[in-house]
């Protein structure tokens, strides 16, 4: 089974602590709203979408298989350089207003 299948057989708890660890400083819990800036829409941190990439290791003579992440919009290939809390910068959402308040 390649490393992309297994991932998205994880339970979302696993899968969302993974999707985590590649977005470092920002972490994700089950249920959480990312933002993608590239398409300016939000998703579900355990819809995170998956794509297996070979990567070549030292000189090319050592392949890794790695998973990499990537926006689930239609349409959309961000990345997690592009994935943000959801919008803490409008004042018109109720998730920026929670956020705002929680960190009073």
């Amino acid at each position: 089974m390649r490393l992309a299948e297994e991932f998205l057989l994880k339970p979302a708890a696993e899968r969302v602590r993974i999707f985590s660890e590649h977005c470092l400083p920002r972490t994700f819990d089950v249920g959480d709203r990312v933002w993608c800036l590239h398409c300016e829409k939000s998703f579900l941190a355990e819809n995170v979408a998956v794509d297996l990439s070979l990567t070549a290791g030292l000189l090319g003579l050592e392949r890794k298989e790695t998973i990499y992440f990537k926006c689930p919009n239609d349409g959309c290939d961000g990345s997690p350089l592009d994935f943000h809390d959801f919008p803490w910068w409008n004042p018109e959402l109720e998730a920026s207003r929670r956020r705002k308040q929680s960190k009073l």
